[in-house]
């Protein structure tokens, strides 16, 4: 049986639709980077819908790319948590991001049920400002999941994903490429999808870890 052209672009996993838009106004938080803030819909990271960033390797920017909204999140008094990441924050670069660890946890857990419960449990608490979580592998049902629970509680969601996930189907209103720029501290950030907006890139100069002190 032979697939009509068409049928085949709408299974396409890169395509939206305009029925996804939601009805209201999406909040966005600024990311810190006006040429990004420019691209995206909500001119900064939308709120309550699932941010995907499919990545290949831990630790190449996504801390950084993140940084102003944990910053703001915090400066709210509203709770940061961390599930899974691949490293236990270093508290000084904490401190130079502007993070006060009493606003900062960290979750480990103990299986793929606990990662997905844990991250249900605090993306749909209104008294958490921000999650970020590391999965090793993707799971479709469980990220429709996660992107329930944050239209409860407009929390600021962001998932890391392995990068061969990019060419896969996903409920995330949000979908993200990062790539390390070699030779320099920059980062390329491709926006697959976004709710309400285009898809587009661009290649941003990360800040410091650690600030430079001055003497």
């Amino acid at each position: 049986m032979s697939v009509h052209p068409r049928t085949q672009l709408e299974q396409d996993p890169r395509l939206w639709r305009a029925s996804q838009q939601k009805a209201g106004h999406c909040q966005g938080v600024a990311s810190g980077f006006e040429a990004l803030d420019q691209l995206l819909a909500t001119s900064g990271w939308p709120q309550g819908a699932l941010i995907e960033c499919h990545s290949p390797l831990n630790g190449i920017g996504e801390l950084q790319l993140f940084a102003h909204a944990m910053h703001q999140c915090v400066h709210s008094e509203a709770a940061l948590f961390w599930v899974d990441p691949p490293h236990a924050p270093y508290p000084p670069a904490l401190e130079g991001m502007g993070l006060p660890p009493k606003h900062c946890f960290m979750v480990r857990t103990g299986s793929r049920a606990d990662h997905i419960w844990t991250l249900e449990q605090l993306l749909g608490s209104s008294a958490v400002g921000m999650v970020m979580g590391w999965s090793r592998r993707r799971d479709p049902a469980a990220l429709r999941r996660l992107q329930l629970a944050l239209e409860e509680s407009q929390t600021l969601g962001v998932l890391i994903t392995p990068q061969e996930g990019t060419s896969q189907a996903s409920p995330a209103p949000m979908r993200l490429a990062l790539d390390a720029v070699p030779g320099a501290n920059q980062l390329r950030v491709t926006l697959l999808r976004q709710r309400g907006g285009q898809a587009g890139s661009r290649t941003l100069t990360l800040p410091p870890v650690i600030p430079h002190q001055t003497v």
